[in-house]
């Protein structure tokens, strides 16, 4: 969530409280603040979640900041959703949703459903000003009280409006009727640049997101996939097989190795080589070099503040400098991640090894195909010290030929519990 700090090395201080009012469950006031200070030369101060909102029945809105994860993937041991991994730093944002699964009407429990719609604010100002953020998403899960569910969903975001730097483009439309075809992923706008009149306003990017879950007894075995589009070829899905595919499988009675993942993400095909051929002397649109996170326009692409939103294999501007006119200068890459989890003795631990073969981009491809190894193992002891204070040691290190090599180790103490509000009538 963009809170680790690139100098080395630090020491953090975190702080934060949520927590919720009312005791009916049908309407909650919901809060939370969370602040981290950077201890380094330059202190670095500041607010990574600040949120309050209501939780209406099966409604929540929400207005602020704050640490979130979209995707069907297994959240503890995956490289990261395809769109929305928690690599980036929060947005601030204003959201209505229906955050977890409830019954879809007349389906007799059979089918559920959930979803939102969120409006938000970017915090990048390098190439266009005071961009908005819309968001969507919506899933529906059947199977009801059977053993294997069939899940489906599919996320749209947008990035639209703001001043852009570039005097060709200038004010960017805003207006309702632009959020209008912002919202249905229409053109035919007199007031914004012709190459987006003439596909869809604003920086487009989606993904079908489908799954397989089969839970017998305590044992619980998923398969699923996340696509990735920006334009109409990707969505139709002549970019196949590009995406995040994953298999997990986790335990509830094996505390050794309580839970395996093994993911393959692949974005090299891009739905072909060009966007445009010639034939007979003229460009003809073949719908080609979908060019993932980088765009014409809003030339940061699918990032916050220097980190990919989506998948950190698309490696994060801060991270490697394009020579290039795009931003992001690796989103072809094919990639293999593990992950395990469990627990041995008073120890839990989890363990992370991936191994990617990065490309570059169409328009500007590495010279060789460069590998990359990078692994991570974390032990965290729970009952070892007193006050119920927990201590987590990790090691991560990288190999190869992407960055430069590198190892690194962080020792942390975590110390949660309950707050007890008393009224004067308590005792």
């Amino acid at each position: 969530f963009g809170s680790v700090s690139f100098s080395s090395p630090v020491v953090w201080a975190r702080t934060g409280l949520f927590g919720s009012i009312g005791t009916d469950k049908a309407l909650q006031f919901i809060y939370g603040v969370d602040i981290i200070d950077h201890i380094q030369a330059h202190n670095d101060l500041f607010i990574q979640q600040g949120y309050c909102g209501i939780k209406l029945g099966t409604f929540t809105i929400k207005a602020g900041r704050w640490e979130e994860i979209f995707g069907n993937q297994n959240i503890n041991l995956s490289s990261g959703g395809i769109l929305w991994s928690g690599n980036a730093t929060p947005m601030t944002k204003i959201s209505l949703q229906i955050p977890n699964y409830s019954v879809l009407p007349f389906t007799k429990g059979f089918a559920h459903f959930k979803g939102g719609i969120s409006h938000s604010w970017t915090s990048d100002n390098i190439y266009v000003r005071n961009v908005w953020l819309h968001h969507k998403y919506m899933y529906v899960r059947i199977g009801g009280k059977a053993p294997i569910h069939f899940e489906y969903g599919l996320h749209h975001f947008v990035k639209w409006g703001g001043t852009s730097a570039d005097p060709a483009y200038g004010n960017l439309s805003d207006s309702f009727s632009t959020f209008l075809k912002v919202f249905f992923a229409n053109g035919n706008d007199d007031s914004s640049p012709v190459q987006e009149s003439q596909n869809a306003i604003g920086n487009h990017i989606g993904s079908h997101n489908l799954a397989v879950n089969y839970k017998p007894r305590k044992t619980s075995i998923g398969l699923y996939w996340q696509s990735i589009f920006e334009d109409a070829s990707g969505m139709k899905l002549r970019n196949f097989p590009d995406g995040l595919w994953g298999f997990t499988i986790s335990s509830e009675t094996r505390r050794n190795i309580s839970g395996f993942l093994i993911e393959f993400i692949n974005t090299t095909d891009q739905s072909g080589r060009y966007h445009a051929i010639e034939v007979d002397g003229n460009y003809m649109i073949v719908g080609g070099d979908d060019d993932y996170f980088n765009h014409f326009i809003y030339k940061d692409g699918w990032t916050n503040q220097g980190m990919t939103v989506g998948t950190p294999l698309i490696t994060s501007p801060v991270l490697l400098t394009s020579e290039s006119d795009d931003y992001l200068a690796n989103n072809r890459l094919t990639a293999f991640h593990l992950g395990l989890e469990g627990s041995i003795s008073k120890m839990d631990y989890t363990a992370f090894y991936t191994f990617s073969k990065n490309y570059g981009t169409y328009s500007s491809p590495f010279i060789n195909s460069t590998d990359q190894h990078s692994l991570l193992l974390k032990s965290t002891f729970t009952n070892l010290l007193p006050w119920d204070i927990s201590m987590s040691v990790a090691v991560a290190a990288d190999l190869g030929e992407l960055f430069q090599k590198n190892a690194g180790i962080m020792l942390s103490f975590r110390k949660e519990g309950f707050v007890k509000w008393k009224s004067k009538n308590d005792n």
